[in-house]
């Protein structure tokens, strides 16, 4: 299997838990972030490859950034995630 590159984008108080819980998984190459212009900025870099974005919706703001996201990204995959939420 390939790696799958993914970015998470996710509040400091939370990046531990998603660093080791997603880095458990070999084929997984984890970068992590802490704000969405971190995150604008990695996948700008045309030296760095995203397959995955997890995004957290505390960051704020993030249905617009989704928006711009999906004009400049079509094919990115966004998993949202809410620490505050249960989405049933």
């Amino acid at each position: 299997m390939t790696n799958v590159d993914v970015l998470v984008a996710v509040r400091r108080e939370h990046a531990s838990r998603y660093y080791k819980n997603l880095s458990a998984y070999r084929d997984f190459k984890v970068q992590m972030v802490s704000d969405t212009r971190d995150a604008l900025d990695t996948l700008a870099d045309r030296d760095k490859h995203v397959d995955v974005l997890v995004l957290d919706n505390g960051l704020g703001y993030i249905y617009e950034f989704i928006t711009e996201l999906r004009h400049s990204y079509p094919r990115l995959f966004i998993v949202l995630v809410d620490e505050d939420d249960d989405f049933g």
